[in-house]
């Protein structure tokens, strides 16, 4: 949907490729470096101590780092600037965790900060071919490319911390544990229910096999009695299930620890090769994670967004004009 504004304005001599204050983008990109430092300070103090709190703070932290960066697509038209912009993002969001480096947490980053360079990219073309300026479309883009970028970055932080760290809390380990319980359940389930139906049409084919005739005395097995046989070994299948999937919740605490204990004591057993697959895998798995809930958090952030996009255009920080009047284009006066 295109982008109404009370306060369009017409003029023809607004090149959209110009960016007409360097305080407001210095102001912009300020906002923006804070938040990526108090998302990597709160992550790395939730790596170490596994608090709620810390937690929370980070998701903020990253949500409005994620909105300042659909901002900086739609303000700033340099991609110069741009560039300059996110490498200084990403920098001061490394530094709390720099404790945590190594080559692949290095790499994750280098490649975290090339795919927001991506996703500003392509938001900003996506802007140039509009007519009319859409921000849901744009914020779509640059918080789906950059929200892939911050999991990656979660991920490698973590993995570096839960092998490297002496002092890292059992209770981060849980949080990994526990958001893929439930994904394991549904797997199993799902997986158990296919081989419940799969048991099912193998009794039915076989049901007038020679075993099943001989124990019937050689007579033809009634209907009703078929039935009966396939329903109640699919049902036999579903309640052993069910009762797996209630003992690997009853039974996760042990679960974690035995976890726990096996994933510290067999990576430190690795040679170095070894360890740096194991922090591959790792980085994989959280990141996968993450991803999962990468459709939720764009739907929560963008609205937000939003609000903050047309609070400043209200308040003046930028204006919507016409450029040769026929496409709209956004100009920090």
């Amino acid at each position: 949907m295109p982008e109404p504004s009370l306060i369009t304005k017409v003029t023809s001599d607004i090149s959209a490729d110009v960016d007409y204050s360097p305080i407001k983008i210095v102001a912009l990109v300020s906002v923006a470096t804070l938040f990526a430092f108090f998302a990597g300070y709160f992550l790395g103090d939730f790596l170490l101590a596994a608090e709620v709190k810390s937690l929370v703070l980070t998701g903020v932290a990253m949500a409005m780092l994620l909105i300042f960066f659909v901002l900086q697509a739609l303000f700033i038209k340099s991609f110069g600037k741009i560039t300059l912009a996110v490498t200084l993002e990403i920098i001061v969001m490394f530094l709390p965790l720099a404790g945590y480096s190594s080559i692949l947490v290095l790499t994750g980053f280098v490649v975290a900060t090339l795919w927001i360079f991506f996703a500003h990219h392509m938001g900003r073309n996506e802007l140039q071919n509009e007519l009319r300026i859409d921000y849901f479309r744009v914020s779509k883009i640059v918080i789906g490319g950059s929200l892939t970028a911050l999991a990656l970055i979660i991920a490698v932080s973590y993995s570096a911390a839960f092998l490297r760290s002496e002092n890292l809390s059992k209770r981060t380990f849980s949080y990994l544990v526990d958001s893929t319980m439930p994904m394991l359940e549904k797997y199993i389930e799902s997986f158990m229910g296919a081989l419940s139906n799969g048991v099912g049409g193998f009794i039915e084919k076989n049901i007038n096999g020679e075993l099943l005739k001989s124990i019937a005395g050689g007579a033809e097995i009634p209907e009703a009695v078929k039935t009966e046989a396939v329903e109640s070994a699919k049902s036999e299948v579903k309640n052993q299930v069910s009762d797996l999937v209630k003992s690997i919740t009853e039974e996760k605490d042990a679960i974690t620890n035995d976890l726990y204990k096996e994933a510290k004591n067999n990576y430190n057993a690795l040679p170095a090769d070894g360890k740096l697959m194991v922090e591959f895998i790792l980085i994989i798995v959280v990141f996968l994670v993450i991803k999962s809930i990468s459709f939720a958090v764009r739907w929560i952030v963008a609205p937000i967004g939003y609000v903050v996009y047309q609070v400043l255009l209200f308040s003046g920080f930028a204006l919507i004009r016409l450029e040769s009047r026929s496409r709209e284009i956004i100009v920090l006066n």
